[in-house]
């Protein structure tokens, strides 16, 4: 059987995340779709970064089922990098070794 991933905010600790209160909502909203609106440098594509590992780690959320949209093509960049370099750290199962044919 395979060990449950820590908390989310273990998560956040161990990546230096310290997420606001409007942050952390959104980050741990899975009732529907959910729109950020805030200005630059604000923490929009980390809280989407966030917000969907929580979805398909907590959640059980298949991520085909996830639609992520974002303005700038840095940004989705971001987002697409910040996913797979957590998905493949080993942070989620700590003591598991990241799946190295699996890396995109």
């Amino acid at each position: 059987m395979e060990k449950a991933p820590p908390p989310i905010e273990d998560l956040w600790k161990e990546a230096g995340f310290t997420p606001n209160p409007e942050q952390e909502n959104a980050i741990k909203h899975v009732e529907g779709p959910l729109f950020l609106a805030a200005g630059p440098g604000s923490g929009k594509t980390r809280v989407l970064l966030w917000r969907t590992l929580n979805l398909i780690v907590y959640h059980n959320i298949d991520p085909e089922e996830i639609f992520l949209a974002t303005f700038t093509e840095k940004a989705a960049a971001q987002l697409k990098e910040g996913l797979l370099d957590i998905m493949k750290s080993g942070i989620l199962h700590p003591g598991k070794k990241p799946n190295k044919t699996n890396q995109a």
